[in-house]
């Protein structure tokens, strides 16, 4: 909710694709314990277009949302 951008699921079901627009200082970002990547247009992803309810339909613009969700799950 607080990314608020298009979210789909996973191909295995289990995960979330959160897909927004921001500059990050960086190609990728991986907390393991958490199970949270994230990275920049540069690698590939499938994605299966089985959008998570509630969530809109557009990819939408989250520069300061995605700096403090990188910020709180930095190891």
């Amino acid at each position: 909710k607080r990314l608020n951008t298009y979210t789909e699921y996973s191909f295995s079901g289990n995960g979330l694709h959160v897909i927004l627009k921001a500059k990050l200082g960086y190609t990728y970002f991986n907390n393991q314990k958490l199970g949270i990547e994230v990275f920049n247009g540069k690698k590939a992803v499938l994605l299966t277009g089985v959008r998570f309810e509630g969530t809109p339909a557009e990819i939408k613009t989250r520069q300061e949302e995605a700096e403090c969700f990188i910020k709180e799950f930095s190891l």
